[in-house]
């Protein structure tokens, strides 16, 4: 009785132990599943970087592309300059409110030298940001009006544009 009962036990020991150590195997497999996973995702990442830096942003057409509004509003019209260099970077911004003697709407002027600034520095215009909530109507029509320019350097297809503005 005593060969059984230890042939039993003995039996149930290294099935018990059997049972881990396969329980054990299908753990590490799995982390090393993760972790290979996670490698390989790691390398992905890096390569898509890497492919991203290397693939070039859609360039600007050298050139100069300029834009009028054809009639004054509340005293002032809209007149913009973007030029684009051989490497197809903006190098040049200009975007005025002008009045009849052309001179410069003083309420706006450092705004738009600002926003200039920023979209010469970050050459998108998703950067830039209106800090003054007054000007926020008046930033929406410098993106929309920039927004024409830079399309028209994308193309390079049409390097000026006037604006209707009579609804306004």
């Amino acid at each position: 009785m005593k060969k059984r009962k230890r042939a039993k036990l003995i039996t149930l020991i290294l099935v018990i132990t059997f049972t881990l150590l396969s329980l054990g195997a299908v753990a590490v497999t799995t982390i090393n599943a993760g972790i290979e996973h996670h490698q390989h995702e790691s390398k992905l990442k890096k390569m898509s970087e890497k492919a991203a830096k290397v693939l070039p942003k859609e360039a600007y057409k050298p050139g100069v592309y300029k834009l009028k509004e054809k009639k004054y509003f509340n005293n002032y019209k809209i007149s913009a300059e973007l030029v684009v260099n051989d490497k197809g970077i903006i190098k040049h911004v200009e975007f005025d409110q002008l009045d009849q003697f052309n001179f410069v709407n003083p309420q706006t002027s450092t705004e738009i030298d600002q926003w200039n600034s920023s979209l010469l520095r970050h050459q998108d215009l998703s950067k830039l940001s209106c800090n003054d909530s007054n000007q926020t109507d008046f930033f929406n029509l410098y993106k929309k009006y920039m927004k024409k320019l830079i399309n028209m350097a994308h193309s390079g297809k049409v390097n000026y544009v006037v604006i209707n503005n009579e609804d306004n």
